[in-house]
């Protein structure tokens, strides 16, 4: 197990609910944290008492709401810089495309099923004015 591991299963244990809370946004923008084996780790903590249930599913929900939500509006706030770099890239039209198409199947299937593309689908839905209400409909019915 390496250290930041630890740390992160430290905080879990030292800060409860509001630790995984916090994982779960941190890793919704994409950096990489062990948060999937935290929420393992908080659901064996539940059975043995020291994280209340309630707690930790509303607070993993919230932080992975608001961790799409974030990087949602980062796209489209940064919309216009990222099209001006972006716009030689056939690559980038073609996911625009695509996400046009499949936008709400995209948001919803890669919250669970196809995890990596999570961040550039949101980023992409944010960048291309997706209905932010429409996002959320899907990324809150996904958690």
């Amino acid at each position: 197990m390496t250290d930041f591991t630890e740390i992160a299963f430290a905080s879990l244990l030292t800060y409860g609910e509001l630790a995984l809370g916090a994982a779960t946004l941190v890793s919704a923008l994409g950096l990489p944290l062990p948060a999937t084996m935290l929420l393992l780790a908080a659901g064996a903590f539940v059975r043995q008492g020291a994280l209340n249930w309630q707690a930790a599913v509303i607070l993993a929900a919230l932080g992975a709401v608001a961790g799409d939500s974030l990087s949602y509006l980062l796209g489209r706030y940064s919309g216009a810089r990222v099209m001006r770099r972006a716009q030689t890239a056939a690559k980038w039209h073609q996911a625009r495309g695509v996400f046009q198409r499949w936008g709400g199947l995209a948001v919803f299937l890669s919250r669970f099923l196809f995890t990596p593309l999570a961040l550039p689908v949101n980023l992409i839905a944010g960048s291309t004015r997706y209905t932010i209400w429409r996002f959320l409909g899907f990324v809150v019915l996904s958690s």
